[in-house]
């Protein structure tokens, strides 16, 4: 053979390794990359919690008259600890106008992180093995405002200070304190 057919079918060999190089990646994107649980204006997925009890049922956005005020957490996060106060102040200061839901996504150290900031509101945890893997994809310390038909109204994510802190004013009409300020227990 020659030198330039010899050259014509490598190259033809590394274009074919290339898009199966390429395919391969999009699928493996396409597997691994969770699907956010939340997009401002869609209807928000109920994932499969358990409770304080340990009993595993489904969380619905739904089934109140009411918008929920949704927190996802983990109890082993710095700011995680550090919001508690600034979200029970958000809690109480809401009253009866908005459900107020913690969402754990684990639960290495929940009971102690809940004993210690005597939390006021629900907490769940996320189901292993559960069908809700999306909001594994979630930074934490996130809040999610979600209307009583299920549907996202609006999103705050990261630690209570600064312009999140001051949107959560605003919106609520509340004032917060800054969870930079807030001493860990």
């Amino acid at each position: 053979m020659e030198i330039a057919q010899k050259g014509r079918i490598l190259l033809g060999l590394l274009l074919v390794s290339l898009l199966i190089n390429i395919f391969q990646a999009r699928y493996i994107h396409s597997v691994l990359e969770p699907s956010r649980p939340f997009h401002i204006g869609e209807k928000a997925q109920n994932p499969e919690v358990i409770d304080i009890l340990g009993n595993k049922t489904e969380l619905s956005f739904t089934d109140t008259s009411v918008p929920t005020v949704l927190y996802i957490f983990r109890p082993d996060c710095v700011w995680c600890q550090r919001n508690t106060q600034t979200l029970d102040m958000l809690a109480s200061g809401v009253g009866t106008k908005y459900r107020v839901i913690g969402l754990s996504l684990n639960n290495r150290g929940l009971e102690n992180f809940l004993r210690n900031r005597r939390v006021e509101f629900p907490v769940y945890v996320i189901a292993p093995f559960a069908r809700a893997t999306a909001y594994l994809s979630v930074s934490t310390p996130t809040t999610i405002l979600i209307s009583p038909t299920g549907v996202i109204r609006n999103e705050w994510s990261g630690a209570y200070v600064s312009e999140t802190r001051d949107s959560l004013e605003a919106f609520f009409g509340i004032p917060l304190h800054d969870a930079a300020q807030q001493r860990m227990n």
